[in-house]
């Protein structure tokens, strides 16, 4: 009988050990965003993640990254107008969150889960971005490594942007890794847009709770 409970005392006291470990991990931890980076010739590029496994062409003549991903947020304003309006209000503030950090490795988030990436030696995937699930005073939200983010596109760092904001928005809803965030996120810049029935059909397949 004294085995018995002290066997149950240590069970219990095991189960709330890794409880509030594992919290205390999910908390620090977060969610992030991976760039695609590869050196051929001397020259270094670097390309989101998202557009790179969806094959996704992204061109603007537009060189500022927030009013890209506001043009692109818009193709989804007349069937979507209050996840739409949700988004662009977010855009408008996001920026004030973001710490850009030089000469920093950014530890890899394993929440990408991804299938692919380039045969090539010259070409890894790289941590550009990290969204802390808890801020301390004095914090912001989301931490970026600058260079890569200079070495994106205007159109790749808008993508990394509404990545970001799609990401924190599925996350509030139970998503634990990118997987969803990406493929949304790529079908946002995708050329042609998604029209009204590719949308929803979109949304149904990928089981995310949107609504109009």
């Amino acid at each position: 009988m004294f085995m018995k409970s002290v066997f149950n005392i240590l069970s219990v006291f095991l189960f709330v050990t890794l409880a509030v470990s594992s919290g205390f991990a999910q908390n620090k931890v977060g969610n992030g965003g991976d760039v695609i980076l590869c050196k051929t010739n001397g020259k270094t590029t670097a390309t989101l993640l998202d557009f790179y496994e969806a094959a996704t062409e992204t061109q603007s003549t537009e060189k500022e990254a927030q009013k890209i991903a506001e043009v692109q947020l818009q193709k989804w304003q007349t069937f979507a107008p209050k996840l739409t309006s949700q988004y662009q209000k977010r855009l408008k503030t996001i920026s004030q969150e973001i710490d850009f950090k030089s000469n920093i490795e950014l530890v890899d988030i394993q929440d990408s889960h991804h299938l692919h990436k380039p045969l090539s030696e010259d070409c890894e995937i790289k941590q550009i971005a990290v969204r802390k699930a808890q801020v301390l005073a004095g914090e912001k939200r989301f931490l970026i490594r600058e260079d890569l983010w200079k070495q994106l596109s205007p159109t790749d760092q808008a993508g990394l942007l509404t990545h970001e904001i799609i990401y924190e928005h599925l996350a509030k809803m139970g998503q634990t890794d990118s997987v969803k965030v990406r493929k949304m996120n790529a079908a946002l810049y995708q050329n042609p847009a998604l029209n009204k029935d590719q949308f929803w059909k979109m949304v149904h397949d990928l089981e995310v709770s949107i609504y109009p």
